[in-house]
């Protein structure tokens, strides 16, 4: 039996992450009852009735699409397991496997097991979990240790191992998979060449090339969006190994793939909207909305407002101002000598998650969205188009963000 009350969930944003990757963006206990949705023969589903419907948290649930996906067995196979895979393995290794499997040579106490889950819990992560929770120096024994090297090499081998070896055209067939995981199946058929890895004398690095022939344009467009990501993970894995201290860990490897795939009975254009990245920025940060550079000064005072505000009522609910009252503060320095304006608040202030996914992205507020509109706050911000950070760039070419969140207290710094 499972009671939505005890779980923690993320209400659904409508990213279409699901749809394109097959997982959500939110890393929530959704996954785990998704798992046990799939392993069961039937579900009841128990629920109070407010205001016509379901209660909040089942209403997450059902949006989530969890019964729907995981009615049939092969798509709950694909669907549901896929992103947690790296998690579970993980928990097999530490509560299932002996722990005597994994000791060093010569030792009877020296194990490499805590290790080797983190690494492959790291295969469903992003890089930043790999530089927070894995070591790049460590020593076991006699032995050297550097699991962020080695969950970077797994995780691109993972990657290249896509061709009809690793997906059997009899094992298709028999299994029959379904919606994602029928494409899934048919981009293995399209690569032909086994060895993906040649050396460039030239050059000096290593080149990943996929060769084959493909004949649904849906599989191809899968392959590129494919091969996308492979150039992402190729350019997080060189700038990682590149901060390593010993130059035995450097990488060196070409950071895009030789795309060398053949269309057969279609031709294949790939016509994307752009927009004009200087243009538009130019008609964002200049005079064409404020008017006056003086009015970019306001835009970043109000942005502190906001977080004061937001802090102010987040410590009526926090210990440490239980006793003394939170003191909003804002200070604006004008420093003629160093030809530099510094804006300061003791606000809310952005976690990492915060400036990934709001603050770099020009035109989405984190003010407007529902992670904060769903906390239920009485406070209504200022801000809410998401582009008042760029009022910056009408007082100068450079500009630097320092950022300490109030839950984490770990200073985030990004310069422009």
């Amino acid at each position: 039996m499972v009671h939505v009350s005890d779980l923690s969930l993320q209400y659904c944003v409508g990213c279409g992450s699901c749809y394109k990757t097959g997982a959500c963006i939110y890393k929530d206990d959704i996954e785990n009852l998704s798992l046990s949705v799939a392993d069961a023969d039937g579900i009841i589903i128990g629920s109070p009735t407010y205001a016509s419907n379901v209660s909040g948290q089942m209403k997450v649930i059902i949006d989530s699409k969890v019964f729907e996906k995981y009615g049939e067995e092969n798509i709950s196979l694909q669907e549901c397991i896929r992103p947690v895979h790296g998690k579970r393995s993980r928990e097999h290794i530490e509560n299932q496997m002996d722990e005597k499997l994994f000791l060093i040579p010569d030792s009877s106490v020296v194990s490499f097991r805590d290790e080797l889950g983190l690494i492959c819990m790291s295969h469903n992560e992003d890089f930043e979990w790999i530089e927070k929770e894995l070591v790049n120096q460590s020593k076991k024994g006699h032995f050297e240790i550097n699991s962020q090297y080695i969950a970077v090499l797994l995780r691109i081998a993972d990657y290249l191992d896509i061709d009809e070896q690793r997906a059997p055209l009899y094992l298709y067939k028999y299994l029959q998979p379904k919606e994602f995981g029928d494409l899934e199946w048919k981009q293995h058929f399209v690569i032909e060449n086994f060895d993906k890895v040649v050396m460039n004398e030239k050059t000096g690095l290593k080149e990943i090339i996929f060769q084959g022939t493909s004949q649904e344009p849906s599989v191809h467009r899968k392959l590129l969006k494919y091969f996308d990501s492979i150039n992402g993970e190729l350019r997080n894995a060189v700038s990682l190994c590149e901060r390593f201290v010993d130059a035995k860990y450097l990488l060196p490897l070409k950071t895009s793939v030789i795309n060398k795939i053949q269309t057969k009975d279609f031709s294949f254009s790939d016509l994307r909207l752009s927009l004009d990245y200087n243009a538009v920025t130019n008609l964002l940060m200049g005079e064409h909305i404020y008017g006056d550079k003086k009015y970019g000064l306001r835009e970043l005072i109000q942005n502190s407002i906001d977080a004061c505000k937001t802090m102010e009522e987040s410590s009526l609910q926090m210990e440490e101002f239980r006793y003394q009252k939170y003191q909003p503060f804002i200070s604006i320095v004008l420093d003629k000598d160093r030809r530099q304006v510094v804006i300061m608040d003791n606000g809310s202030r952005m976690s990492i998650e915060i400036l990934k996914k709001y603050f770099l992205n020009v035109g989405v507020s984190y003010y407007a969205s529902d992670d904060y509109l769903l906390q239920g706050r009485n406070y209504s911000p200022i801000g809410h188009y998401g582009i008042g950070f760029l009022a910056c760039f009408m007082l100068s070419n450079r500009v630097e963000v320092k950022t300490v969140y109030y839950k984490d207290h770990k200073m985030n710094r990004i310069s422009f």
